[in-house]
């Protein structure tokens, strides 16, 4: 059974670096604009004005395009979520707001308001004709695939969401580290299982995977964004036959919800992806119980080092470090040290003093392509004792 206290003490130096599953923002912004500029030559971009104060919190001087306005909407989008994830706070949503209405008075039909209109609806089905405009003017625009999918998944029309699948796998728009990712992701959960991920990286690939691969259909992926939206809720929450408000308290007290998902869950295994933030789960975090890239959620005491030492040894263990010179990636490999530490451990207390070596040599080379390395030096040279 995974000890409390050494899983702390795994989250204290690995936190930094356990929830990036998301794609580097201002990269994605960069190949965003660039796509713009040559997807949409019948958009005529004119010059707005000079922005009046209070706009964009006077982040933005000068004139803009259309390209340059949704810039800034990005740019305060990323720096809001940055506080909140999963709740925008209402002076921010109002400085977007403001940004959203001058690219309406710009040109209402461009790509850049309807862009725009659909990601401050924060996945509200009901603008859903924005997405779809946006796609319809710039087809070739591949950032806009991972928004499709998430859409029609919290529409519940999986005909539509495979249709985007199939060109999210067709056009490459992840490396293959990332499916790699994504099947270990999947030997980490037991048959049936429900699985909560957290962003684009940990989701987007599973459901490629699933839908146009074929793989693993018997887990259910719930991605936690799209779980703040509520007719999405009360459907993924349907099987669980939770107790009357279970979306308020979802929304007011993650604790108490997850407390209470983990009871109801006794009969349908519930698993939560590595890079969900622990922080929101207060005490029900201790009800976690790493078996790979996943943490199963249960109140019933839990033997998990046997399943994660067989889930481990299913991993495509030449997959662990990214073959490619990306940095965004090696972040992402780093979730690795999760279940990696806790093996460490476990080995060195068997007295298994080669399975111990080896872990620790990936354990270095995946600290170090992530920049962690002072961090893991401080775990090995004081692992916790059981």
């Amino acid at each position: 059974m995974l000890p409390n206290p050494f899983w702390a003490t795994l989250l204290v130096w690995l936190s930094p670096f356990l929830l990036f599953a998301q794609v580097n923002t201002q990269e994605k912004e960069k190949a965003l604009q660039n796509q713009q500029n040559n997807a949409i030559p019948t958009v005529k971009k004119k010059q707005a004005p000079a922005v009046e104060p209070g706009v964009a919190d006077g982040a933005v001087a000068g004139t803009m395009s259309e390209a340059g306005y949704l810039a800034v909407y990005q740019k305060l989008r990323k720096e809001a979520l940055a506080a909140n994830r999963y709740h925008i706070a209402p002076a921010k949503q109002a400085q977007l707001n403001q940004v959203v209405e001058k690219l309406g008075e710009m040109n209402a039909r461009s790509f850049e308001y309807h862009y725009a209109s659909y990601l401050n609806a924060r996945f509200d089905t009901a603008a859903g004709h924005h997405l779809l405009e946006a796609y319809r003017l710039a087809p070739a625009n591949k950032e806009l695939l991972p928004e499709l999918t998430l859409f029609f998944e919290a529409k519940g029309e999986p005909a539509q969401q495979l249709r985007y699948c199939k060109l999210i796998q067709q056009q490459n728009l992840y490396d293959p580290y990332l499916y790699a990712y994504a099947r270990n992701l999947l030997k980490s959960v037991e048959p049936g299982a429900f699985l909560i991920t957290r962003g684009e990286w940990d989701t987007q690939p599973l459901w490629v995977l699933q839908k146009v691969q074929g793989i693993r259909t018997d887990v259910t992926i719930l991605q936690m964004e799209l779980l703040h939206q509520e007719r999405y809720f009360n459907r993924a929450m349907a099987p669980f036959k939770l107790k009357k408000g279970a979306y308020k308290r979802f929304t007011t007290d993650k604790g108490a919800f997850f407390r209470e998902l983990a009871e109801a869950g006794e009969k349908k295994p519930v698993y939560l992806s590595v890079t969900v933030e622990k922080q929101l789960l207060g005490k029900a975090a201790e009800h976690l119980y790493t078996t790979g890239l996943a943490m199963k959620l249960t109140t019933m005491p839990y033997d998990n080092l046997p399943v994660l030492k067989v889930n481990w040894s299913s991993f495509d263990q030449s997959a662990l470090v990214p073959a490619t010179l990306n940095p965004d990636l090696n972040r992402m490999a780093a979730n690795y040290l999760l279940p990696m530490g806790l093996l460490y451990q476990h080995e060195l207390s068997e007295g298994n003093r080669a399975g111990a070596e080896k872990l620790k040599q990936q354990m270095t080379t995946l600290a170090q392509k992530a920049g962690k390395t002072e961090e893991l030096n401080r775990f090995l040279k004081a692992p916790p004792k059981k």
